[in-house]
């Protein structure tokens, strides 16, 4: 009997994000990554439904770069 493989969240990310690239259709990036096509579709409908959520990390833990100290800069609520 063949074990079933894990993936980590990390590598579901990449794999979604890379997707909405759309430098790739589905079936490449399954083939590309040894995953099944709908296991793709399934991770993008779970990251379209938590997109609120992922936005909020994105927002936390993206690299910022630092200002001079008289440059004052508002960053935009999204």
């Amino acid at each position: 009997m063949k074990k079933r493989r894990n993936f980590t969240l990390k590598f579901e990310m990449k794999v979604v994000l890379e997707f909405f690239r759309e430098e790739k259709d589905l079936n490449q990036l399954a083939i590309e990554h040894e995953i099944a096509r709908n296991m793709l579709r399934n991770w993008r409908k779970e990251f379209l439904a938590n997109a609120s959520n992922v936005r909020m990390l994105m927002i936390f833990f993206l690299p910022v770069a630092l200002l001079k100290k008289s440059t004052i800069y508002q960053f935009p609520i999204l």
